[in-house]
């Protein structure tokens, strides 16, 4: 196996074991931040209840899945160790940037769930990265392996975690679309939150205080126009690296980013109001692996990771835009805000299945 390839290969195996090494400690963290016991009322309650059980039942698998990659390093002869994750981190600096804003522990459920949906989509994006690797070396018949060992054991390995990771998204969908959800934003405050005009363009950082429902709604808003706002230049960078095909694709992603950026104005200023000056330190994080992962792959999947990028960042908007649709459903909003939400989510799953087709073909 070429230079290149190996090392691409062993640098997605090390990333890969970091993700999962500290998720087994982050995901006790978020269990504890959800089992606060100043959280009263019954759905309240049973809404933390079956997320608690949820991040439980994702940190028992995170540990299966630590242990899997332990054998796939022996299997292939290459010692353990861990890489950094630029996107992992940023997720924690997201999470602590809530924390310290949240002054209602009602609203940590909600919050939550979303950030478990997210963690689960940076893991599946990890493995996929790594599934990429893996089956072109398979088919090359240049995966190492020990005396004995047989390559079609990793690939099939990390597909396995891959499924558990699909399954588990579609178990916290499940919930998101669920009584628990509803009944605890029912007995939550929606406003007004008394919030002054928040602008971009003065050079300040300005923090919105989570006290009500339309606090979350304004506060997650912020962090969905920061992204687009910075999906234009990374898109184009992208396009500007990789192959006519999937330039002409990276660059639509633009476009889109453009016009969903434009759209979140116009929903701010039905709102009376502008985007706080935060920062999405996760999309931070997934355009930092991003950068990484394409630059040092072999020639022949740069293109492809480059694509992977893009999807990770789409499911992740996607996911960020039905929350916001279920919150600004809640709130009840003019018509006009949630049809452009409604929209923009609809644009998502569009988007997500093109990609994915994309990728898998």
């Amino acid at each position: 196996m070429a230079t290149a390839q190996r090392d691409a290969f062993t640098a997605e195996l090390e990333r890969l074991y970091s993700v999962e090494r500290t998720l087994e400690t982050q995901l006790e963290v978020v269990a504890g931040d959800v089992s606060i016991d100043t959280l009263d009322g019954v759905q309240i309650g049973d809404c933390r209840e079956r997320l608690y059980e949820r991040i439980e039942t994702h940190r028992e698998e995170t540990t299966t899945h630590r242990e899997r990659l332990e054998a796939v390093f022996e299997t292939t002869e290459i010692e353990p160790s861990a890489g950094d994750v630029p996107a992992l981190e940023g997720w924690i600096a997201d999470k602590e940037q809530f924390n310290n804003v949240v002054l209602n522990d009602a609203l940590r459920p909600p919050y939550y769930l979303a950030a478990a949906a997210k963690l689960e989509e940076l893991e599946r994006s990890a493995y996929g990265g790594a599934i990429t690797l893996v089956e072109g070396l398979v088919a090359d018949g240049d995966l190492p392996t020990a005396e004995g060992a047989d390559a079609d054991d990793v690939l099939e390995t990390l597909e396995a975690s891959y499924e558990d990771e699909v399954a588990m998204l579609e178990d916290l969908a499940d919930l998101a679309g669920g009584d628990p959800i509803a009944s605890l934003l029912e007995e939550s405050d929606v406003g007004p939150s008394g919030r002054p005009a928040l602008d971009r363009s003065g050079g300040h950082t300005q923090s919105i205080n989570v006290e009500t429902v339309d606090d979350l709604f304004v506060y997650q808003l912020s962090n969905a126009f920061y992204v687009e706002d910075e999906l234009v230049e990374f898109y184009d960078e992208l396009a500007a690296n990789v192959g006519d095909d999937h330039a002409e694709i990276l660059a639509d992603r633009r476009d889109h980013a453009r016009t969903r950026r434009d759209r979140l104005e116009t929903v701010f200023d039905a709102l009376g109001s502008r985007p706080a000056t935060s920062r999405n330190h996760t999309i931070d994080g997934v355009i930092e692996d991003g950068r990484s992962r394409v630059e040092s792959a072999p020639d022949d999947r740069s293109d492809r990771l480059a694509l992977e990028t893009a999807l990770t960042i789409e499911r992740l908007q996607q996911r960020c835009y039905d929350e916001l649709h279920l919150l600004g459903s809640h709130i009840d909003y003019a018509g006009s805000v949630l049809e452009d939400l409604e929209a923009t989510a609809d644009e998502q799953r569009e988007i997500v299945d093109r990609l994915e087709d994309r990728v898998r073909n």
